[in-house]
Parts: structure tokens; sequence; C-alpha cells
């Protein structure tokens, strides 16, 4: 088999494992797949990849996909918000070009919707909360994103609720030395409790960004999110017995690190949740990864077409930063 072949048959078992976890490589894929889960009694959170832009130009680019995303949002299903990181949109630039950018993704925003915003590496938290308090001092319609795992996330909890800013709470998304992060496990969840409880109490928001089933039913009324793709028995069965569920749903060419990711997130809940779960969106098979696709999902089934230096080898388990979103 010539090695162009390889590649061919490579991208397009790839590709079938990524329409599990990806709306599709535009906009379009994406605002559709707002219907398709709105019919399943299920919200969504839109954004796109992105690369960290540490220029000007290149967050003004990602920019103006946002903002064209924004204008979209009047053809998405009725619950439907933007997802976005700071880091993309020019955080490292400094915080008063990354405030006009979210300004100018507001200015496209339909009315009543908002922009939630990701969580970040505990080196960029500081700039990162100055970002979110500036924007919502001058009224934009923003929500936060709190880290369980980060020890410092209980006085910016108190910060945030005492703005009024609601808050999308996670158990952290990458590695941080001991005395930044607490370990994972009990100790993290013990703190996503105090932090959930806290935000709860003051009743300014509360987002559990988990699919942790234990934390997800001891605070049975307040909304869930979860990934696409990623136990999706348990968002159904949340949705059908009435639960506010909705799902981050990302679109884009650059999406094969977060495929990755997202293999292994699906193992380590189905590891974590055996009794309530009927199998996996996909099979891991030797070297790589095959799609057993019954979910029923549309999309493309011709895979996109991959630059040479995208073709990097398939794992099964990738390294926790090598994406940025939201752990289980």
């Amino acid at each position: 088999m010539s090695g162009t072949a390889i590649y061919a048959a490579r991208d397009k078992m790839l590709w079938e494992v990524g329409r599990s976890y990806v709306a599709g490589v535009d906009r379009e894929a994406a605002l559709t797949r707002t219907h398709e889960l709105a019919a399943q009694g299920i919200a969504a959170n839109i954004g796109t990849f992105a690369e960290v832009a540490s220029d000007e130009a290149t967050a003004a680019a990602t920019t103006r996909e946002y903002v064209s995303l924004a204008k979209g949002l009047a053809r998405a299903a009725a619950d439907t918000q933007l997802d976005l990181d700071l880091p993309h949109v020019g955080l490292e630039v400094g915080a008063s070009f990354c405030i006009d950018q979210l300004a100018a993704v507001c200015d496209a925003l339909p009315d009543g919707k908002y922009f939630q915003i990701g969580a970040d590496v505990s080196s960029w938290t500081d700039a990162h909360l100055e970002v979110v308090f500036a924007a919502h001092r001058e009224g934009l319609p923003i929500h936060a994103s709190l880290q369980a795992n980060l020890r410092r996330s209980l006085d910016d909890a108190v910060r945030l609720t005492e703005a009024g800013i609601p808050v999308r709470l996670v158990k952290g998304g990458y590695p941080e030395p001991p005395d930044i992060a607490w370990p994972w496990g009990p100790p993290t969840d013990q703190a996503y409790r105090q932090l959930a409880r806290l935000i709860l109490d003051a009743g300014t928001g509360l987002t559990l960004a988990t699919h942790d089933h234990v934390l997800q039913d001891e605070f049975a009324d307040v909304e869930v999110e979860m990934l696409l793709g990623v136990l999706p028995e348990l968002a159904g069965d949340l949705a059908h017995r009435g639960r506010r569920i909705r799902l981050f749903v990302p679109y884009g060419q650059d999406w094969q690190r977060y495929v990755n990711k997202r293999v292994a997130d699906a193992q380590a809940a189905q590891r974590a949740h055996p009794a309530r779960l009927s199998s996996l969106p996909c099979r891991l098979i030797a070297a790589g990864c095959q799609a057993n696709s019954h979910l029923g999902l549309t999309g493309s089934t011709r895979p996109p077409r991959f630059r040479r230096h995208d073709r990097a080898p398939i794992v099964a388990v990738a390294r926790r930063d090598d994406c940025r979103r939201r752990s289980t």
C-alpha cells in the first residue's frame, strides 16, 4: 500500500472517531447539530478550535470567526450559547486588547445570548479574571469558569459571586504543582462540593461541568454541562429525566488533538461509571481507533483533507494539556 493510501485510510479512521466528538469542520455543521440536540432536550454551547494568540493579527482572525458564529446563533436552537477561551482572542496580547475583542463578539450576539469563558492554566488566572471582571463591568454578558482543583478558587468564587457573575464549575483541566492545586480524586471532589454550595447559596448562577454522576446527583436541581460524545447515554438519560443539560459542541479543521483527548476522557468515564453505561461510543483497536457510531449523529462521512503536519500518530491516551478543554 502506498504512503498516500495509508494516510487516506488513517484519515478516514480518525474522522469516523472524530464525528462522535466534533460537530463538523465548519460553522454550519455546529449550528445544525444544535437543532439535533434540542430535539433530544439538550442545549448546546458552540465553540471553534483555535490556537493561542500571541499577536494581534492571530487574535483578530479568531475574533472574526467568533463574530460570524455569534451572528449565526440566530439560526441555532433557542438555548444555544457561545463558548470561547480568552487566550484565543488575545489574553497574551493584553487585557485591554482582549476586552476589545470580546466587545466585538458581544456586538454580534443576538439578544438574550451570552458567552461562556473557558478555564485557563493557573499561571494565567490573574490576567484571566482581570478580563472577566472588566468585561462584566462594561456590561458584556459573560459567564466565568472556575477549576475546583485550584486552591485559590474559593477566594475567586467569592469575588465572582459578589460581582454577580454566573460560574461554570469544572474539576480542572491542567497539570498543576501541589502547592497550586489539590490532588485529583477525593480532595478535588470535596473542593468541588464546597464551591458548588457557595455559588448556589449566592444565587448568582451555577453550571456543573462534570461527567461525574455522583456530583450530578448530589446537586440534582443544577444545570449540567458535558462534552459532545463523552458518555452520550448519560447525557440522554439526564435529558429524558428532565434535567437541564447542555453539551459543548466544537467545530473546526484542527480537531485531531481534541479527539485524542476526548477518546481518553470517554475511556476514563466508562471506567468510572460502568454500572450506569452500556458502551463507549468507539472501540479502541491496537495502535489506533475505530468508530462504532451507533448514536445516529449526522454529519459528513467524508474525512477532511489534512495538511502533512497534521498527520500525527493516533493515540488512545493524550496528555491532559493536549487540549484546552475541561476534564470530567
